[in-house]
């Protein structure tokens, strides 16, 4: 009896284990995989909000958006609204953004450098002063396919 007890044990726990471990591979993406593995691109679209996670909704696809910190989007008064017609220049890979520029018809917002490195980064009295290239998110090279390009769309980084 005790023999069937341990072995049972046994199989049970090597089941969970596997179980475990098959889960574990399975990765979560965040900011910093999509710009390592994504391209800068521009793409236009309306916004649209679920469980608390922001997309944008292109002409063909549905992406989702990675703003990053938090604290960083209420630092920089960030309030996007369901409905709102924005362009974003951000890292793309398959269907999520890392962005790098929000902007409306008002307004634009800067969460990231070229580089991918994060607006809230850095210590000290330059937390988050990276320099912001913007000129890159003006290319036409970097259109996303089937998106086409708003010149006005992002401003000069001097207008900032």
């Amino acid at each position: 009896m005790i023999k069937k007890v341990i072995l049972l044990t046994l199989i049970f726990t090597i089941f969970v284990v596997g179980a475990t471990t098959g889960m574990a591979d399975e990765k979560i993406l965040s900011g910093r995989d999509f710009v390592t593995l994504g391209e800068l691109k521009i793409v236009k679209g309306v916004l649209e909000t679920s469980e608390g996670e922001w997309f944008l909704q292109s002409d063909t696809i549905l992406y989702e958006v990675h703003l990053g910190d938090h604290d960083y989007q209420e630092k920089i008064n960030l309030d996007l609204q369901e409905g709102q017609h924005v362009t974003i220049c951000g890292f793309v890979y398959e269907k999520d953004i890392a962005v790098v520029l929000l902007s409306d018809t008002e307004s634009t917002f800067i969460f990231r450098d070229i580089d991918g490195i994060p607006s809230w980064s850095g210590q000290g009295e330059n937390a988050g002063q990276n320099r912001i290239e913007t000129e890159i998110c003006d290319d036409e090279e970097n259109q996303d396919s089937g998106e086409t390009n708003d010149e006005e769309s992002f401003k000069s980084e001097s207008e900032f």
